[in-house]
């Protein structure tokens, strides 16, 4: 199967993590095409750096982050059948080509809502809706006005880390002919609101991330026992 792997850029010189992301794709991964996806960094010192290792990198001024990687793959590059949509800051640390044996795979899921309330994460057993009154309006405005979608309110589904994943092109495609591709953030709280959005349109196409997920529960340390992956936390504002 026809494979990319499209990275998610904001670049940060303090902690260069594209560059050992980058680097362990190949490594377990030698014969792979890698994009980097740059989101308007202000610094653009580390093309060189990564081009050094094959990749290609998209300088598109992406405001959208990892939803604008997505769908600017998505429609720039139809001939691959799979996709792996990461962030700059995870490392691989196996093989990980299996997983085009299944449609959709999220990295992890954390419980979510259709509504505003947030559990600790200290809470594994409670469900993480939106934080904020601003983006859950903002949220269930875009999937009324631009999608086909109709979620209820209240409904409860597994949301999407990151929100990363790892698909087949005929998911996108059904996520696009419902018109979710026009759903794009364009600030920090918007992309944190889009973890439970996609999981929202997900559940709603029959894809339950509880079920699909590489390392589990978000909030569950055992998710750490799978070493295929690794993320790293920057804290960035």
């Amino acid at each position: 199967m026809k494979h990319l792997f499209s990275i998610t850029c904001r670049f940060d010189p303090e902690n260069p993590v594209v560059l050992p992301c980058v680097q362990s794709i190949r490594e377990h991964h030698p014969d792979s095409p890698i994009h980097v996806v740059d989101s308007a960094s202000e610094d653009k010192s580390y093309y060189g750096a990564v081009k050094q290792f094959g990749a290609k990198v998209e300088d598109i001024g992406n405001q959208s982050l990892t939803t604008g990687n997505i769908w600017h793959t998505y429609e720039n590059y139809p001939d691959y059948d799979f996709y792996y949509f990461l962030h700059d800051s995870m490392l691989i640390k196996d093989g990980i080509l299996d997983l085009m044996e299944t449609d959709v795979t999220a990295l992890r899921y954390f419980r979510s809502w259709n509504g505003i309330g947030w559990t600790p994460m200290e809470h594994p057993t409670g469900d993480n809706g939106f934080v904020y009154s601003e983006t859950f309006n903002w949220a269930n405005s875009q999937l009324l006005s631009k999608t086909t979608y109709k979620p209820e309110m209240g409904m409860r589904f597994a949301a999407l880390f990151g929100p990363m994943i790892m698909c087949k092109r005929s998911v996108l495609d059904k996520l696009k002919a419902a018109g979710f591709d026009k759903v794009r953030p364009t600030t920090k709280r918007q992309s944190e609101a889009m973890e439970r959005v996609w999981g929202m349109v997900l559940n709603l196409e029959g894809y339950d991330l509880s079920k699909l997920s590489l390392q589990g529960y978000c909030y569950d340390p055992g998710y750490r026992e799978n070493h295929r992956l690794e993320k790293i936390f920057l804290g960035r504002q």
